[in-house]
């Protein structure tokens, strides 16, 4: 209430209050939100598209009769990662196996692979898509996606993004290899895999086996025998996508105060220098004048209602 005020205090403390802004011109300032809004839509709209085509790829997909083979690297793949509620479906229109969904998980697999014999390449196939499905990789992809989209401008997050992902797959790998293949398979059976695709790795919005496009490394490290330890892959993870998360939380956080020099502002001064000098009433005029150059301007408002509270003008003071 401003009957409470004490009318020690002085305007300085409300300009002392202000924030620090840079100055732009005001057409400046719309060109700059209008083409940041226009990035926004851009990235939602590609982002859409991704989830789109996931959409057609799940409903061409379909359940089908599989091979003995097949079946078996299913069940004992499930049984590796403790998973219970996964299904397998298959379709002619992927290029190789892929991982769906963040609660009607869904691992799909292209029609070529129901005729394969080989239990490697099967355990290859299905055990990494499972890896994705354990970690429960497509929600924390999603969340890492729209996090991602308010500052993928910015090439640090393209380059923590690009380590998540580098990161995930290296994660899946190891899960396959600890409890499924021996690396060395896995490495010829990745290999094999790769040779038979002829279209791009990963359509729409999925996870595939070769995202993270590191293939080379991911094998070079494999038959090395180096790969990482599961847990320090689980906290580069994390780390990676808490540190985008922050990211993305200050962004929002600092937003731009662009605004142009207004034309009430030198009045605010001058009543202000008045009102420090203890001329109550010579600082009202300067004060009533950039409130009727700027009747949106809380700040001189609030400074008017300070100078009448200064000399018990408290209906003045109240209105403003």
């Amino acid at each position: 209430c401003l009957s409470d005020w004490s009318s020690d205090v002085c305007s300085s403390d409300l300009l002392a209050a202000d924030p620090i802004l840079i100055p732009f011109a005001a057409r400046t300032a719309r060109v700059l939100l209008t083409a940041y809004a226009v990035f926004l839509l851009l990235r939602l709209g590609l982002l859409s598209l991704a989830w789109m085509r996931t959409l057609r790829i799940r409903r061409a997909a379909r359940r089908c009769g599989v091979s003995q083979p097949v079946e078996n690297t299913w069940a004992r793949c499930l049984r590796a990662f403790g998973l219970g509620r996964v299904e397998l479906l298959a379709s002619a229109t992927v290029p190789g196996p892929l991982m769906a969904g963040a609660w009607r998980r869904s691992v799909i697999v292209p029609d070529s692979l129901l005729a394969e014999t080989s239990e490697d390449v099967l355990t290859t196939a299905i055990g990494h898509e499972l890896a994705h499905a354990k970690r429960h990789d497509f929600f924390v992809n999603v969340v890492c996606e729209l996090l991602y989209i308010p500052i993928s401008f910015n090439p640090v997050a393209w380059i923590m993004r690009r380590g998540i992902e580098r990161t995930r797959e290296m994660a899946c790998d190891e899960m396959v290899t600890t409890r499924l293949l021996d690396p060395g398979a896995y490495a010829r059976s990745m290999v094999s895999l790769a040779a038979g695709m002829t279209s791009p790795a990963h359509p729409g919005y999925t996870l595939g086996v070769f995202d993270g496009d590191i293939l080379e490394e991911r094998i070079r490290r494999l038959l090395r025998g180096r790969t990482a330890n599961l847990q320090q892959a689980r906290m580069l993870l994390v780390a990676g996508l808490s540190a985008l998360a922050i990211c993305a939380v200050v962004a929002s956080g600092l937003a731009l105060s662009a605004r142009a020099q207004t034309a009430g502002r030198p009045e605010i001064v001058a009543g202000v220098q008045a009102f420090n000098r203890g001329d109550f009433q010579g600082a009202i005029p300067h004060f009533e004048a950039a409130v009727q150059l700027e009747p949106a301007n809380l700040v001189a408002k609030l400074h008017l209602a300070n100078a009448y509270v200064a000399v018990s003008m408290m209906p003045n003071a109240r209105q403003q």
